[in-house]
Order: structure tokens, then sequence, then C-alpha cells
């Protein structure tokens, strides 16, 4: 199902420290899981360094297609691993909501991509396809039934109102040790994520040595990487044959989930 190598055609890859992370290494820092500073958070000088290192890793890979989560950590991860790539301006970097994070946190929910567009603008000779992306594209992953109830009044022309209703779900499903996503609705996703990746492959290829990059998360990668849960009902958990990947590190993945060998 997955291999800790760059051997395979489709690499998936997890983001560089987050200022999320960063600040839940303290234990004692778990009250501010759900923090209003936290939306859609960006990665910390720790996570440049270890993004320039990834760099350094792809360096000989040959690039054509990177896929991206909509989320601030993702983006930037995947610029400051890429920039100095000799392919780099020939890249198409595509948002891909797919890949993006289980809703569990502030830094979980995206900003608008209006403002993304203004964040990134700056960001040189990096073009961004946003076509696969739309706003509140997460809210259709939320599945928690308390959470989704206060959904109901989201009002989507104040942002300050949208995050308190956010918050207030948030904080529901932290109290109750679970995520506003639930792992069956990840895994669901995670297959859709592999059929939409072998599906490209299908319709377009690519050269020989040709990697196509996803830059992604901890828990989508993790569920992906799982042989039990394909034949579980419910995934109260992780299941044990998950594996955890840690900033920027990544994975070869095998799209081809009806066969697991």
């Amino acid at each position: 199902m997955y291999e800790e190598s760059l051997r395979g055609p489709i690499i998936y890859i997890r983001h560089a420290q987050s200022k999320y992370n960063q600040i839940m290494l303290d234990p004692n820092n778990i009250h501010l899981k759900n923090s209003f500073d936290l939306i859609d958070c960006g990665i910390t000088e720790e996570g440049k360094l270890q993004s320039e290192n990834l760099g350094k890793v792809l360096t000989e890979c040959k690039i054509r297609t990177v896929f991206i989560s909509p989320l601030n950590r993702t983006i930037e991860t995947c610029f400051e691993s890429l920039k100095n790539h000799k392919d780099f301006e020939m890249i198409k970097f595509i948002i891909l909501p797919l890949a993006s994070e289980i809703i569990d946190s502030s830094c979980d929910i995206p900003l608008t991509i209006e403002e993304k567009k203004v964040r990134f603008n700056s960001y040189n000779k990096f073009n961004l396809d946003w076509d696969l992306c739309k706003d509140y594209y997460f809210l259709n992953n939320i599945d928690d039934a308390n959470f989704k109830e206060i959904l109901k009044d989201v009002n989507y022309s104040n942002y300050e109102q949208n995050y308190s209703l956010y918050e207030k779900g948030l904080n529901i499903c932290f109290s109750n040790k679970k995520s506003g996503e639930s792992l069956k609705n990840l895994y669901k996703r995670s297959l859709e994520l592999k059929s939409f990746l072998k599906d490209f492959l299908s319709r377009y290829g690519i050269a020989e040595d040709e990697k196509i990059l996803v830059y992604t998360h901890s828990a989508i990668t993790r569920i992906s990487t799982s042989y039990l849960a394909h034949n579980l009902e419910d995934i109260p958990f992780y299941p044990e044959d998950s594996h955890h990947l840690n900033n920027c590190e990544f994975l070869t993945i095998n799209t081809d989930y009806d066969n697991f060998h």
C-alpha cells in the first residue's frame, strides 16, 4: 500500500512544522487547540528549514504536477521545498481539497480563496491553480451531528461570525474527544483522493522517473496507509497498521486500493 521512499510515481508529503505543531509541543497548550489565532496558520522558521532540507531530497526528481491541500501550511511547505528546483517554473501547482486535513482544530479551518490569493501573490513565480477548490469545501467533510447542527446558522458573509460557530463546534468535539470529521469519513475521502490520482495517471500519464507530489497532512497519510481500515464498518481509532509521518516526511502511495497485496 505504501513504501517509505521516492521510488513510485505518486509521493505523499506531510507539511513542515506549523505554528500549531510548535505550540502543541507543550501539552499545557492544549487549551489553545481551537484558538482564533491559529486559524489556517502557516509554517515556522523550523518548518522552513525542514522544507529546505526536503527540497534537497527532491532536487533530482522530475516533477511536472504537484497537488496541494488548500491550507496555508501545505502551500508554504510546497513553495519552500521546490522554489529552487530546476523545474519550478514549469511545474503545475494545483490546489486539491481532497488532500486537506481532518477537521480537528482551528488550523484546519481555511481562510477564503481570495485571502489566500492575496497572501501568495507575492511568492515569486508560484502560480497556483485554484480551479478545483471552492470556499467552504470543508463543510462537506464535517459529519459530527452536533457540529452539523451548529453549521445551519453559519453566516457566509461574516467570517468572524462564521468562526465563532466553527469554534463552538470544534469545542464540542474536543470535549467529546473526537473530530468534526470522523475517521470513517476521512477514510472514504482518502479513497476518493487515490481514485482521483489514479484517474489522473490514466488520463495524462507521466514520463519515466517523473513524480507527482501531493502535499498533504498527517491524518490523511495515516489513514491512507492502513490495510485494516478497508474492512472496518466503523473506525473509532486509527488502525494499528496506520503509518504516522513526521513533518516533511514522505512516502510512495499505492493508488490501487482494490488490490491489497
